[in-house]
């Protein structure tokens, strides 16, 4: 699945026609009409039809699926799309799946790899694994990485030298 990215989670049934509701991992949430067709971790195929945003959610109908109980079965599969129906990312916008793997320099050392993207409300928290096999967080900022090089695949990391736990002090 390489070519695909995480866009979305069925979360929940609506009404009793087998719509379903999806949590969007997408700036643009009414960008997933777009994207179809989908599939989840275990290869099966969806495609969605008569998708609107509603608040916080994307509400659409999924073809094959015709009553709440059929809708049911699909609660809590990921969707995942081919990143290459995806929007170009704007200045300053990053894809998750870009910055995985990013080698993370502070001070102009290797320290590390961005290991994983996570957002839990608040905002993107980095999870960089340390050349120590440390794992750290790091919240997604301008202040904590100053800067960032795709195209040599690097971020710069501006936190104190003693980020690997090495001190002088015993």
């Amino acid at each position: 699945m390489s070519n695909k990215i995480l866009v979305g989670q069925i979360v929940n049934v609506h009404g009793i026609k087998g719509a379903v509701k999806i949590k969007p991992f997408l700036n643009n949430p009414a960008q997933i009409a777009k994207l179809n067709p989908f599939v989840d971790d275990n290869g099966t195929i969806y495609e969605l039809y008569g998708t609107r945003v509603h608040g916080d959610v994307i509400i659409a109908g999924v073809k094959n699926i015709n009553d709440r109980n059929m809708a049911e079965t699909l609660r809590g599969k990921h969707l995942y799309a081919d990143k290459n129906k995806l929007p170009a990312a704007g200045n300053d916008e990053y894809y998750y799946h870009d910055l995985v793997g990013l080698t993370v320099v502070q001070n102009g050392e290797n320290i590390g790899s961005i290991t994983a993207v996570n957002n839990y409300g608040a905002s993107d928290i980095l999870e960089i694994t340390l050349t120590n096999g440390k794992v750290m967080d790091f919240a997604f900022t301008s202040e904590t990485f100053p800067s960032l090089d795709m195209q040599n695949k690097t971020i710069c990391l501006a936190m104190p030298d003693d980020i690997n736990g090495d001190t002088d002090e015993d």
